[in-house]
């Protein structure tokens, strides 16, 4: 997926990383995109400690 395809409110899978988010599977929706459309925000749609977390995703 392209950076100039990405919207806000777009799904996209959450990508695995051991200290942020080590959860597999997980999708969210697209809350922010960077100046530059280099990095994104991503609100996971489940709950981690009964809390809603976004991930910010870099984009190449």
């Amino acid at each position: 997926m392209l950076i100039t395809e990405i919207k806000i409110g777009d799904r996209m899978k959450i990508p695995v990383n051991q200290k942020f988010h080590p959860e597999h599977g997980h999708s969210g929706k697209v809350v922010y995109i960077s100046e530059d459309r280099k990095t994104v925000a991503v609100q996971c749609e489940e709950k981690h400690d009964g809390k809603t977390i976004s991930v910010m995703v870099k984009i190449n």
